[in-house]
């Protein structure tokens, strides 16, 4: 039996077709729907980044199409909520 937990793992670690990557990543320093909101929407115009953004669960969602996009993500969350701390 999976648990949220080993599911969760897989899916942060999940490469489909070479080309798209998925992470889950945990937060803390967003604690306001807005801030989530327009953090997100910042997020979702990077090219190549699909993100999901829950403020309540503590936990960002992406989708990208390359590995490298990742180190862009944390660039714009930080310059967007400076307080922005995140774990995988």
């Amino acid at each position: 039996m999976l648990t949220y937990n080993i599911v969760e793992q897989l899916i942060n670690c999940l490469i489909v077709g070479g080309k798209v990557m998925t992470k889950i990543i945990r937060f803390k320093g967003i604690d306001c729907a807005n801030c989530a909101a327009k953090l997100e929407k910042k997020l979702n115009k990077i090219k190549g980044v699909s993100a999901t953004l829950s403020y309540t669960a503590g936990k960002l969602m992406l989708e990208l199409d390359d590995e490298k996009l990742f180190d862009e993500v944390i660039k714009v969350c930080k310059k967007a909520e400076p307080e922005f701390e995140y774990t995988l």
